[in-house]
C-alpha cells in the first residue's frame, strides 16, 4: 500500500480539457496501474487535478476491482457486551 505521502505518478489534467478517445484509454491504463499499486482515488484525484468522480468513473470504465472503502485498516465495531466476559450475565 501506498504511504499517504507518495503521491502517484499520474498526469495532470486541466478541468477544461476534454479526456475522450485514445487518450481517455491511455489516462484509465494510467490511472489504473497506480490504483492497483495502491494509491487512492483521493490521491490519484489530487494529483491529477480532476474529481474524485471523474477518477472513479475511469478507474470503473478501466474494469478495475475497486477495494473496499476506508482501507485494509477499517475494522468492524464489536459491542462492548460482547468483549467484556463480566457483562455477560
Amino acid at each position: 500500500m501506498m504511504q499517504s505521502s507518495d503521491a502517484p505518478q499520474v498526469p495532470r489534467i486541466p478541468a477544461d480539457v476534454t479526456v475522450a478517445g485514445e487518450y481517455r484509454a491511455e489516462v484509465a491504463r494510467e490511472f489504473r496501474a497506480a490504483y492497483e499499486r495502491g494509491a487512492t482515488i483521493r490521491a490519484l484525484a489530487k494529483a491529477s487535478g480532476r474529481s474524485f468522480g471523474f477518477v472513479r468513473k475511469i478507474l470503473s470504465e478501466s474494469g478495475v476491482t475497486m477495494r473496499s472503502r476506508g482501507g485494509p485498516w477499517r475494522r468492524a465495531r464489536v459491542p462492548e457486551a460482547q468483549t467484556d466476559p463480566a457483562a455477560v450475565s
